[in-house]
């Protein structure tokens, strides 16, 4: 166990420093975003409320500008500040969202737009690069929402006119500039930018990557502020005017009645497992911490785990895989287990490959009075025909997940992790 202790704490700080860089990124980019995006627009708004003669904006575009903005590039920057391993959604709603707005600023010919997305998804490479999930980024997730799918191209083809009319105005609005001084021309590209942003976030939801349900409520969020002011204003530059107003409002409704509803059908239907639980053992936090962060210990606690080794150089953090084999109804079950977050001594998550499945664990560890109480999580996506069978699944999983870290706790106050 010294060799072993001396070990976790050289990549302890490794872990807690990249743990406090991405959640300070993404506060800072969230901050901007919500700050920035907010006061902008009441500004704006206040202005053409208390001036008949201002006609650089008006509440339409300015809003328009607040969900693209605030609700699908902040939202999925703020979606990082808690548990971001377990939301790489966010992070892709605002990648797709700020490519949106530089394509738009492209076409458009509106320089503001164009720069800002390029600037912030440079940033966004560096919250990519610190985030714990970021071998997700490029990856499909639990598996394709044909619901949702339809329903976000359908909306493509009104966007794509919409879209259209919306870059002419743009490219006819005069010069452009920084620093909000050529707004009225920026803002009908950003409209482009917003309504081909909630279809990709959209598209995005269908994909059901880890965190999509806040994407899913993003898309529909940002298509029923745009579809309420248009309502409100049809004559306003940059309208849906009222009838595709009320189509933007009502698909906004709908699509967050159905990824709830698909969210719900998904833990029914045995798509994702959910299995929770906590226990107490009568060990300092540290010793718990160190035990279980090693994969290589478990079989000295847990019969059905056959070996495990690691496979990667280096002390143990975020990165280091391991190869197992448990023992599963007789059966040998190989599998590839990859830290994603590690920060000594209170949390450490992982993903585990298999055949059959994946799974998402997140393992916390605090100070209790009986020593250490440590709470998991596991997130498991059957695949095949486990698929079906989801509560024997989540029943199995819950069954042998207390087995397993009851055996830990024996195992610990026995005295034989020594």
């Amino acid at each position: 166990m010294d060799g072993l202790h001396t070990q976790d704490q050289r990549a302890g700080p490794g872990g807690r420093a990249r743990r406090a860089a991405i959640t300070a990124w993404a506060a800072i980019l969230s901050g901007f975003f919500g700050l920035v995006f907010v006061a902008t627009t009441a500004l704006s708004i206040g202005t053409w409320l208390t001036d008949p003669g201002y006609t650089e904006t008006n509440p339409v575009v300015d809003l328009g500008f607040f969900a693209l903005g605030a609700v699908l590039i902040g939202a999925g920057f703020a979606m990082q500040l808690r548990a971001p391993e377990g939301n790489i959604a966010g992070v892709q709603q605002a990648v797709v969202a700020l490519l949106a707005l530089g394509v738009a600023g492209l076409i458009g010919g509106r320089i503001e737009p164009l720069t800002g997305a390029v600037v912030f998804l440079a940033a966004t490479a560096v919250l990519v690069a610190l985030h714990p999930a970021r071998r997700e980024f490029l990856k499909p997730g639990a598996g394709l929402s044909g619901p949702l799918a339809a329903l976000a191209l359908l909306a493509a083809v009104p966007a794509a006119g919409f879209a259209s009319t919306m870059l002419r105005l743009a490219r006819r609005a005069g010069p452009s500039c920084f620093l909000g001084r050529c707004a009225h021309g920026d803002r009908f590209a950003e409209m482009v930018a917003l309504v081909g942003a909630v279809v990709l976030v959209g598209l995005l939801a269908s994909l059901r990557t880890r965190g999509w349900r806040v994407s899913a409520w993003s898309a529909a969020v940002a298509a029923v502020i745009v579809g309420a002011a248009s309502f409100a204003l049809p004559d306003a530059p940059g309208s849906l005017g009222q009838g595709w107003g009320t189509v933007a409002v009502a698909w906004g409704v709908l699509f967050a009645a159905v990824a709830a509803w698909e969210a719900r059908r998904g833990q029914r239907g045995g798509r994702r497992v959910l299995i929770e639980g906590e226990i107490d053992i009568d060990r300092p936090v540290e010793e718990v911490f160190d035990l279980v962060a090693d994969e290589r210990n478990e079989p000295r606690y847990n019969p059905r785990m056959r070996r495990a080794e690691k496979i990667t150089e280096g002390p143990i953090g975020v990165g280091t895989r391991y190869r197992a084999e448990t023992v599963s109804m007789g059966r040998a079950a190989p599998m590839v287990i990859e830290v994603t977050d590690y920060d000594r001594p209170r949390l450490l998550a992982s993903m585990t490959h298999l055949s059959s499945m994946e799974i998402r664990y997140t393992l916390t560890f605090e100070a209790a009075p009986e020593g250490t109480r440590m709470r998991w999580s596991g997130d498991l996506e059957p695949r095949g025909i486990l698929k079906l069978m989801g509560p024997l699944v989540a029943l199995m999983g819950r069954r042998q997940e207390r087995r397993i870290w009851t055996a830990l706790k024996h195992f610990l106050e026995a005295g034989e992790s020594t």
